[in-house]
């Protein structure tokens, strides 16, 4: 029998927020938990929604031991599933250096590709800015998608804080898709909720980040990985990680300092950014301010992330003047 294993975003790091009590033991314990329900289930196949490495922005762990904790952990995802463990790509994972996601995709302890089959079932996976690209659908069988977006549906979607990202209904790609797993959103679920495209029905379903990489409002205590049983006919199951208390993992913080906390870290990168382009100016490396245009051309990859990159840019050159 063919059992997949679906688990969401890992940002394992070794270095915490001043309001983490210990993050890397956070990581450690989590990646402990998976290990745990994967010996206990064993599944054939075992599915990561992205963003395996970095609490925020980072791309690589800090020091060589935890780099070795990280690549035996795969290694040992590998020895139980004879080799079957893959990747979305998420945002975090992204970089023009190489990263320990490359690393570990080059060791070939996380395998990388478009999709997944069993018996009856077909994974899509869609990387990170990859939602709306064509899949090759598999009528005979029941398709699912794991992505790493913000996908929304309209009216349901309302436990989680960025309601920016794409309307499932929208998705004329998916049509033919059963189930959305998704990455991304840190926040899990608490059900799955449902749209239809062209009158199919879809479902979406978050399991959720178990490692809780920032401090924010009514942080969780569970999150999810999802169980695909493939034995003739397909069955779902959710399967519980419970995490540890807020109060064991957290110092307490007032909402007010989170606010401020994120504040804080747009005016870093805003100086930042301002540094670069003050040098950009300087060199004439790329032409006035030919920059801008550089970036309006990526609009077709991901235009949350132009707007964005357009906004710091603005803030940055009016600090320069």
């Amino acid at each position: 029998m063919d059992k997949t294993f679906i688990v969401g975003d890992l940002h394992f790091y070794d270095i915490g927020s001043k309001w983490h009590k210990n993050y890397l033991q956070d990581c450690i314990d989590f990646t402990n938990v998976i290990l745990k329900k994967v010996e206990e289930l064993r599944p054939t196949k075992v599915i990561f929604t992205g963003d395996l490495v970095g609490r925020t922005k980072e791309k690589n762990v800090r020091s060589r031991d935890t780099l070795l904790y990280l690549i035996m952990f795969f290694k040992k995802l590998n020895d139980l599933t004879n080799g079957e463990v893959y990747c979305v790509k998420g945002n975090h994972d992204f970089s023009e250096t190489f990263t320990d996601f490359d690393l570990l995709s080059s060791l070939g302890y996380i395998k990388r590709t478009t999709k997944v089959d069993t018996q009856n079932v077909r994974f899509h996976l869609l990387d990170y800015g990859c939602i709306k690209n064509d899949i090759e659908l598999e009528t005979s069988k029941v398709n699912i998608a794991v992505t790493h977006d913000t996908i929304l549906v309209d009216g349901k979607t309302t436990w989680f804080y960025n309601h920016e990202g794409y309307e499932l209904s929208s998705l004329k790609n998916l049509k033919g898709v059963s189930y959305v797993l998704g990455g991304h959103i840190h926040r899990p679920s608490p059900s799955v909720v449902s749209t239809s495209i062209d009158n199919e029905t879809i479902h979406l379903f978050y399991m959720g980040n178990g490692t809780r990489p920032t401090y924010e409002k009514d942080l969780w205590e569970k999150c999810y990985g999802v169980l695909i049983n493939d034995d003739g006919s397909v069955m779902m199951d959710v399967v519980e990680f419970q995490l540890p208390k807020v109060s064991d993992s957290f110092y307490e913080k007032e909402i007010k300092e989170v606010i401020s906390d994120n504040a804080q870290d747009d005016m870093q990168t805003i100086e930042k950014l301002s540094e670069t382009l003050n040098m950009v100016r300087k060199y004439n490396l790329l032409g006035g301010s030919g920059y801008k245009e550089k970036i309006k051309q990526l609009g077709g990859v991901d235009e949350e992330a132009v707007s964005l990159a357009l906004k710091y840019v603005e803030e940055s050159e009016q600090r320069l003047k």
